[in-house]
């Protein structure tokens, strides 16, 4: 099994990871519900529609290496680990996966100029704890997929 780290510097496999990561973010915000969910949605759309629609492959794209760099030491130790699914083990270890995640999207909130972002952000984080810890089996399928 190969790094995360490895996968997402690597060229070739780069822009497939990148669109999964996108595919997973629409996947996660559209079943979001209720009054959350409404808010959430609204943010996304705008969010989505900024820079002619390249903004959230660009977001992910530019971030990648830094969420890749987070959660490597946890995926490191699960590959040590030699059993089960990657999706599996961060949900068992979702408390250290969504630290290492919001610590990285925290970090880049907090030096943006970009004050549309930052101000959405700053809405949104209050439930990025719970939206994070949701999005974690699909994030470990898409790891698990791409590190195979």
């Amino acid at each position: 099994m190969k790094s995360i780290v490895d996968v997402a510097a690597n060229p070739s496999t780069r822009p497939a990871v990148v669109r999964d990561v996108v595919a997973l973010i629409d996947s996660e915000v559209d079943r979001k519900g209720g009054l959350s969910g409404m808010a959430i949605k609204t943010v996304y759309k705008v969010v989505k529609a900024l820079k002619n629609g390249t903004m959230i492959p660009d977001v992910v794209n530019g971030l990648l290496d830094e969420f890749c760099a987070a959660i490597e030491p946890i995926h490191a130790t699960f590959r040590a680990s030699g059993t089960g699914s990657f999706a599996t083990y961060l949900q068992n270890n979702r408390t250290a996966a969504v630290n290492a995640l919001l610590a990285t999207t925290d970090a880049r909130a907090h030096r943006t100029t970009n004050q549309t972002l930052k101000k959405s952000y700053e809405k949104l984080r209050p439930m990025a704890e719970t939206n994070v810890g949701e999005a974690l089996p699909g994030l470990g399928r898409l790891i698990d997929r791409h590190c195979a």
